[in-house]
């Protein structure tokens, strides 16, 4: 089975931020999150996570909407919104989680 374009991309992604880690003295494993909850539709977190896991420099997680509210995304180097409904996703958020993924965006 060949991935959809949105798991190509979200691996190349994954190998682009590998390859950056690769130039550090002791390479350590990028951690990826996943937001698996409401909003998140189709096999889209399934197979993302399945595809990422397979390398042993990612630690694949899923986080709920609750855990990213709660600052959660401050432990992790990449976030993933596998796609569904945007405006279920950011109601499952709520504003303190919304805030919470702008602050991981803007600092990078």
């Amino acid at each position: 089975m060949i991935p959809s374009v949105a798991v190509r991309s979200f691996y190349l992604i994954a190998i682009g931020l590998a390859c950056v880690a690769q130039g550090q003295a002791e390479p350590k494993a990028i951690r990826i999150a996943v937001f698996a909850d409401k909003g998140s539709a189709g096999k889209g977190v399934p197979n993302v996570t399945a595809q990422l896991s397979k390398r042993s420099d990612l630690q694949v997680s899923k986080l709920k909407g609750a855990e990213i509210a709660n600052g959660a995304l401050k432990d992790f180097d990449v976030v993933i919104f596998t796609g569904g409904s945007a405006h279920s996703q950011a109601d499952t958020l709520g504003d303190k989680g919304r805030e919470e993924v702008r602050r991981f965006v803007k600092e990078g």
